[in-house]
């Protein structure tokens, strides 16, 4: 018996490895391009989870599918231009913020809006359960399709070179840098500030010629990208939001790929997600103490004033998104 249970195993064995192989077989060699806005080599979750794909997808294909990855803006600085690219067949996949989809879809903005996410271990089962089960066929109506949703950054806080920042009060009247997006305009003008729409790759211009006093990002950001040494010192924890980054295709591009090829990159997306989720956890507290290595100045604030300033758009995105927006709305908020 103890005979045939080996021999059972063995040909398992030999079975998957021969039908491994035959998949191997039927994936072309393919190099797909990718485009994001992290610096190379900088530990950044772009960087982080791009790297875990090309692992994957080199051990799944024999390395016949790669990653041609242009980074820090090389290609374009404007996300909402990569998703252009996307649309005209130019580039195949982009890591933005989701704000940039907006234009497409907006039942996007969902995402964005102020004080959804109370911590990051939401993010990820709300992006693969409610909201992601609504938004992600949206979006593949549109030509883009969602790989996978990564949680790499830290909560997103406002950064400026004004004063530091406790209550909506003390932004009144402060150019604030936004996304293009309709949430993050209501929601900075909620809190009193003067947007101005800016894409990332003319923010630091816009801070040094004082077109904007201001802008909000992540820690890892403000602590890799300069912003300091521009004057913008003041970061003031708002914690106003937090993005799933979303690994985009587009759709074109991934049912060109053949059946094979594209269960392997969503598995190669979504298995990068822990990598990137431990960028994460092991950059947030690096970057808070590099701030203020840099001579930035970090302070809490009145939370709770943010969260009732945030309120009435809440209520506004509500009832733009209907009936299914503000189920979804109410279901994250109530976790």
């Amino acid at each position: 018996m103890k005979r045939i249970l080996i021999m059972i195993m063995i040909f398992s064995i030999c079975f998957s490895s021969i039908f491994f192989a035959a998949a191997q077989d039927n994936i072309k060699e393919t190099v797909l391009t990718v485009a994001h806005t992290a610096v190379e080599g900088q530990y950044h979750p772009y960087n982080v989870g791009l790297a875990k794909m090309q692992q994957i997808l080199d051990e799944k294909t024999n390395g016949k599918i790669k990653l041609k990855i242009y980074a820090g803006g090389s290609l374009t600085g404007d996300e909402s231009e990569m998703l252009t690219l996307i649309k005209n067949d130019a580039l195949d996949i982009c890591t933005p913020a989701p704000n940039y989809l907006t234009s497409y879809e907006p039942f996007v903005g969902i995402i964005g809006l102020p004080y959804m996410f109370k911590n990051l271990d939401m993010i990820g089962p709300i992006m693969y359960g409610e909201l992601g089960e609504v938004l992600n066929p949206k979006l593949e109506a549109q030509g883009f399709t969602i790989l996978a949703w990564w949680t790499g950054v830290g909560f997103r806080s406002v950064n400026n070179s004004l004063r530091p920042i406790y209550t909506p009060k003390d932004m009144e009247g402060m150019k604030m840098r936004v996304m293009p997006d309709p949430v993050s305009v209501d929601t900075f003008s909620a809190f009193g500030a003067i947007t101005t729409p800016v894409s990332w790759g003319e923010l630091h211009t816009a801070l040094q010629t004082k077109t904007v006093d201001a802008h909000e990002n992540n820690p890892q950001v403000i602590a890799n990208y300069g912003f300091i040494e521009l004057g913008c010192k003041y970061y003031s924890l708002t914690e106003h939001t937090n993005y799933a980054i979303p690994v985009i295709i587009g759709t074109k591009q991934l049912n060109a790929l053949g059946e094979e090829a594209k269960n392997i990159l969503f598995e190669a997306a979504r298995g990068a997600e822990q990598a990137v989720r431990e960028c994460a956890d092991t950059s947030i507290a690096e970057a808070y103490a590099s701030i203020e290595a840099q001579g930035g100045e970090i302070n809490e604030v009145d939370k709770d004033a943010f969260i009732e300033a945030a309120k009435p758009i809440i209520d506004k995105y509500k009832k733009e998104y209907g009936e299914e927006g503000a189920r979804i709305i109410d279901l994250i908020m109530s976790k």
